[in-house]
């Protein structure tokens, strides 16, 4: 199958529309997911398997690396093999998929990924934005982290405890890239533009 997504166009791609805050550092999670991981726990009656997961505070230029590997690599499974390519199309996929991500890195708290390609769950905690929102809202950095860590953790808590949700989800999304014309790309701009009007509408 020919390279559907070009990771070095898609990182570059990114990192032009980042605002790097100067002097952020990033969490150490260790004592905050267990805090975290009791609240999620005792309110839901679900179990997390903490340890099988990874937990990572990261800046925005990290959030989007990591979704860049987890996208391309989704999109690469999903994609049918006989879909024909063209000379520079993982290029500009590269570009559109950098673009997508570079816009939404400034405005994402923090993430859990179910591994519908990446080898394990994990989840990704946004500590410059965590902190930029804290300052903004006159609010305790840390107290923040563990709401969002919280929040992630409820959704791991939800795919594990629904052990066919995620073949299900990636059922679905296979026989939606097989049945589409258009390119994954395209596909995966739309659900961000989806998502970017359903964040405008909620906000206040």
């Amino acid at each position: 199958m020919a390279q559907i997504i070009a990771r070095g166009f898609a990182v570059g791609t990114a990192k032009l529309l980042i605002h790097q805050s100067s002097g952020v550092g990033v969490r150490d999670y260790t004592a905050l997911a267990e805090k975290a991981s009791r609240v999620v726990e005792d309110l839901t009656g679900l179990e997390l398997d903490l340890p099988s997961f990874a937990i990572e505070g990261v800046d925005r230029r990290g959030w989007a690396e990591h979704n860049i590997d987890s996208y391309a690599a989704l999109i690469e499974r999903l994609t049918p093999p006989n879909r024909p390519g063209s000379a520079g199309m993982a290029e500009l996929n590269a570009v559109a998929l950098g673009g997508l991500l570079g816009s939404f890195a400034g405005k994402v708290l923090g993430q859990y990924d179910p591994a519908f390609a990446i080898s394990s769950p994990a989840i990704w905690m946004v500590d410059e934005n965590i902190d930029h929102f804290a300052h903004r809202a006159q609010l305790d950095a840390d107290e923040v982290a563990l709401w969002v860590l919280v929040h992630e953790l409820t959704h791991r808590a939800q795919f594990h405890a629904v052990g066919w949700f995620r073949e299900r989800l990636l059922a679905l999304m296979t026989q939606l890239f097989t049945a589409s014309t258009i390119s994954p790309i395209d596909l995966l701009g739309e659900v961000f533009a989806r998502l970017r009007g359903l964040s405008s509408s909620q906000s206040v």
